[in-house]
């Protein structure tokens, strides 16, 4: 249980040079396992205070090579929404 945060679609699926989620670096991450690389890989949910919602993850990785070394923050937001990251209660932004 310690390791499922809630996580807006954005932020999970965000997939392209121009709006990088999760997604982005975990593609990047398996392009390099399919050459039989080692990956240490950590994904930390960041929460401020006693907030119930992660503000965003940082995401770590890095390849026995070197050829891969990825330490970004992914904010938790999604377009169009407004999240109460204490509450969790999520609203539409028009």
């Amino acid at each position: 249980m310690e390791n499922i945060f809630t996580q807006t679609v954005w932020a999970s699926e965000a997939n392209d040079s121009s709006s990088k989620g999760q997604k982005y670096f975990e593609n990047m991450i398996h392009k390099v396992q399919d050459k039989n690389m080692i990956i240490k890989y950590r994904v930390k949910a960041l929460y401020v205070g006693s907030n119930l919602v992660p503000s965003g993850t940082e995401i770590e990785a890095k390849s026995d090579d070197f050829s891969l070394e990825i330490h970004v923050f992914i904010p938790n937001v999604q377009p169009n929404l407004k999240v109460d990251y204490k509450t969790g209660q999520v609203t539409e932004v028009k």
